[in-house]
């Protein structure tokens, strides 16, 4: 009978094993960081760095103690901060090594890459799709740019309206001088 019992104890773990999520590890078990240059080094690195300094902070009745502490504590961050800018530097340059990351934007930039823009269909209010370019481009006109109808004027627009239509009242910039375009003509 315990024989029995303990194989179908055996059989309901391993079921609820392998369909429940089981946390085997510790309270502070390593996880996968978010950053590519992060090494399990670090970890341990700053582990060390924030136990001297928590151990430097409780430190208070003696001085020539807390002193020593206090230099472990800062050497310790050192470290820490040096061989994280050494993995991000040496992150940096496999990235660059790997693939040239600028050749995308260097295209678009100079117009080398064409990419034809095609306007989807769009669903209507009534539940009906636009068909072609053209209707699709008429339903965006209708629902995103609104009607300039003097008639629905808030008394905002109506003053705007009546301000327009009135010349600047400002002074005229001064006109280039023949020095300043040659000097602008150089820097292009």
């Amino acid at each position: 009978m315990d024989e029995l019992v303990d194989t179908a104890f055996s059989c309901i773990t391993a079921a609820c094993n392998a369909a429940f999520k089981v946390s085997r590890g510790s309270k502070h078990s390593i996880k996968k960081t978010a950053v590519s240059w992060w090494t399990e080094e670090l970890t341990v690195l700053r582990k060390r760095k924030n136990a001297l300094r928590r151990r430097y902070q409780r430190t208070t009745n003696n001085e020539n103690l807390r002193q020593e502490r206090k230099e472990k504590c800062f050497d310790g961050r050192r470290k820490y901060e040096g061989k994280m800018q050494e993995a991000k530097l040496k992150s940096w340059k496999m990235f660059c090594t790997i693939s040239d990351p600028w050749n995308v934007v260097y295209k678009i930039g100079s117009g080398k890459i064409r990419t034809t823009t095609r306007l989807t269909t769009l669903e209507k209010e009534d539940g009906t799709y636009t068909t072609d370019t053209r209707s699709t481009i008429m339903h965006m006109l209708e629902n995103f740019v609104p009607d300039d109808r003097e008639d629905s004027d808030s008394e905002l627009h109506r003053k705007i309206r009546k301000e327009i239509q009135k010349p600047p009242d400002t002074a005229d910039d001064k006109a280039f001088t023949k020095e300043e375009i040659i000097a602008n003509s150089k820097k292009i």
